[in-house]
């Protein structure tokens, strides 16, 4: 099937399951190398979440159209992808 949407909803544990998938998907289904444990790994290179939304967008264009995130205290946060 082509031209689906998936939603996810839930907490950070989610948002990095998402991550996963679509950097799976964006390889094509597969990793680099058999023996290379390959996953998403953005936020710990990247200083702040402005920059980890940025980041992790590019990386995952052009599959991932659109990031309409922001993270502004504790109690302000958005992150629709």
């Amino acid at each position: 099937p082509r031209d689906l949407n998936i939603v996810f909803m839930g907490d950070s544990l989610t948002r990095y399951q998402y991550l996963d998938l679509a950097f799976f998907l964006s390889r094509n289904g597969t990793w680099d190398r058999e023996d290379h444990d390959e996953h998403f790994e953005v936020k710990s290179t990247a200083v702040g979440w402005q920059n980890f939304f940025y980041s992790s967008h590019k990386m995952l264009k052009p599959f991932e159209t659109l990031c309409d995130c922001s993270r502004l205290g504790d109690n302000n946060a958005r992150e629709n992808r």
